[in-house]
């Protein structure tokens, strides 16, 4: 079976539980559980289409998990936690090479996050 025809009408739900739990006790703010991420248009089989997959999991991963800063402040420990467990939970759900390889190469450190963390 071709990766085209499994993908025929797929859609992947970016879940976050992290993040349900972590703003449940806040009276004001809603976050929704999921996101649908649609990928049927594409061909995990060429390099930009594993690319646009990518970005649309970490567009929804961002809107589950919540605004990334509020009025200029940086992102929250709570909200990176929330996001890197909401994109890795797709790729895993997606088990699919091409996006696992994608995934793993962007998670890789550069040569400046080792600078800062020699620091």
């Amino acid at each position: 079976m071709s990766i085209s025809k499994l993908l025929q009408g797929a859609s992947i739900a970016v879940l976050s539980l992290a993040c349900g739990t972590a703003f449940a006790d806040s009276a004001t703010l809603q976050f929704p559980d999921a996101s649908l991420v649609h990928f049927s248009d594409l061909n995990l089989d060429r390099p930009q289409d594993v690319a646009k997959l990518y970005h649309r999991i970490a567009v929804a991963a961002d809107k589950v998990c919540g605004p990334r800063n509020l009025g200029g402040f940086p992102q929250s420990s709570v909200y990176t936690s929330c996001y890197q467990d909401a994109v890795a939970q797709a790729v895993a759900h997606v088990n699919q090479a091409p996006l696992t390889a994608y995934y793993e190469q962007r998670m890789q450190p550069t040569p400046a996050d080792l600078a800062i963390a020699r620091k």
